[in-house]
């Protein structure tokens, strides 16, 4: 058994003739909380999606826990049970993951599946809707909410399995400042020796959310290391389109020019 979580080996991946990923290679271990950077189009999404068996790489290898993911394993039902137990992903719109009738029927959903004994079930969701802060919208159709509470309650609904690997794709997008900072304080607490890995392009979270960061550019890794390194290169960061300087003059009491670094997301 691989001492590794997830192994990427070269790996490549394309939309018809449109290549989104290039010789992707990367190890993430037990425990490690990974940021993905890039701007729209980087390739970051399709990322998370071969990480979670949505999509099978078109070559390369991707392992998990040393099981190959192809399309052999991801038809195996007693592999994709527990694989699907074990890592779970949030997509960047909450209305994708959000069907049932009523918030408690959506956090339900997946116990149910799992077949839990009823008082497990209700006893796990009444937690996670306390920890989520959403217990007082537990009657509520999900399609009703806000797009803060929305996003909740996608949460609950995948947080309330228990997952060993946690993918969240933009989580902190269209959220207003003090939803999103509900929500990295909740990354930060949630389960010691938990994975969690996290698409993103807001900069300012990285630091609190991660203790490794990829940096994709046009599907190809162009930077990777600590949040402190990848955050002060700032020349690699701009040709990522995560940054962007420019010059202005003061006229007093001589014009003279220096950069301004805005890093996107903000």
């Amino acid at each position: 058994m691989s001492e590794e979580l997830f192994e990427l080996e070269d790996v490549a991946y394309r939309y018809g003739r449109q290549p989104a990923l290039e010789g992707i290679t990367m190890r993430i271990e037990p425990g490690q909380r990974v940021a993905l950077l890039g701007a729209n189009g980087s390739g970051k999404s399709t990322l998370l999606r071969i990480l979670d068996g949505l999509y099978v790489a078109g070559s390369g290898r991707v392992a998990f826990r040393g099981v190959v993911l192809n399309d052999r394993s991801l038809q195996d039902e007693t592999f994709v049970f527990d694989f699907r137990r074990r890592v779970a992903l949030l997509f960047q719109d909450p209305d994708i993951q959000l069907f049932n009738p009523t918030v408690f029927d959506e956090v339900a959903f997946g116990p149910l599946q799992l077949r839990w004994p009823h008082e497990a079930i209700r006893s796990r969701v009444e937690n996670t809707l306390r920890l989520l802060e959403v217990q007082d919208l537990r009657n509520r159709a999900p399609h009703r909410l806000s797009g803060g509470e929305k996003k909740r309650v996608a949460l609950a609904s995948i947080l309330v399995m228990d997952p060993e690997v946690l993918l969240l794709d933009e989580p902190t997008a269209a959220l207003d400042p003090k939803t999103q900072t509900q929500f990295v304080d909740l990354l930060r607490s949630w389960g010691a020796n938990k994975t969690v890995i996290t698409a993103t392009h807001d900069l300012h979270i990285v630091e609190d959310i991660a203790d490794y960061c990829y940096v994709l550019r046009n599907g190809r890794i162009l930077l990777h290391g600590k949040p402190a390194e990848v955050l002060s290169n700032n020349e690699l960061l701009e040709e990522a389109n995560l940054i962007h300087t420019y010059h202005h003059a003061h006229t007093h009491p001589e014009p003279h020019f220096h950069p301004h670094l805005h890093r996107h997301g903000k």
